[in-house]
């Protein structure tokens, strides 16, 4: 390795990226290839776990001892409860269009609506034309690329693991960020439905 790849090596901070729901390190791809200059990026599998807590430590267990942490969505939840179990080693934390909201009961019943769906007989689409409303920005609904590459996640993970993540309980994260130490970011698109 030559003196610039070694301390370009140096200079890349890892950086532990949490997807939201139904999401895999696909979501990423972009961000991961605008960032390798300065990062060292590393997508963490939420797939598996039926707990923020169990999810939490999975991602502790599998990054260095101090990183940067960003989560999207479900994955902010998650990192929300990494800050709980182990603040003094997150550098810096980035929640993305997430909340940090305990679900409401009316939330949580429309969550339970879409386990009921998910289980119904036929191919299993993950998120369909509705919900992609909700998610995707209006000058993105008719583009196929990204429609293909959200529907690709979904079906890679399916419904086994839609019906874990969204029977997760989201908890409050507010008492997190007022005791955080570290640099935040908070990043929210536009609601528009």
């Amino acid at each position: 390795m030559d003196d610039d790849a070694a301390r370009s090596s140096r200079e890349r901070q890892p950086l532990v990226l949490i997807p939201g729901l139904l999401n895999d390190a696909d979501l990423w791809r972009d961000q991961i290839a605008a960032l390798g200059d300065v990062a060292a990026c590393q997508v963490a599998d939420i797939s598996q776990g039926e707990t923020l807590e169990a999810l939490a430590e999975s991602v502790l267990a599998a990054t260095p001892a101090r990183f940067s942490l960003a989560g999207f969505s479900m994955g902010g939840y998650v990192a929300q409860e990494i800050m709980r179990r182990a603040p003094d080693r997150i550098a810096r934390l980035a929640l993305l269009d997430t909340s940090l909201r305990a679900d409401t009961p009316e939330r949580l019943e429309a969550r339970r609506a879409l386990d009921k769906t998910a289980v119904l007989p036929g191919k299993f689409h993950g998120f369909g034309d509705r919900l992609l409303g909700a998610y995707l920005a209006p000058s993105h609904l008719k583009d196929e690329v990204i429609i293909g590459r959200i529907r690709a996640m979904t079906a890679r993970l399916g419904s086994e693991t839609f019906l874990r993540q969204n029977g997760i309980e989201r908890k409050d994260g507010v008492a997190v960020l007022r005791a955080l130490s570290c640099p935040l970011l908070i990043l929210c698109g536009e609601t528009t439905a």
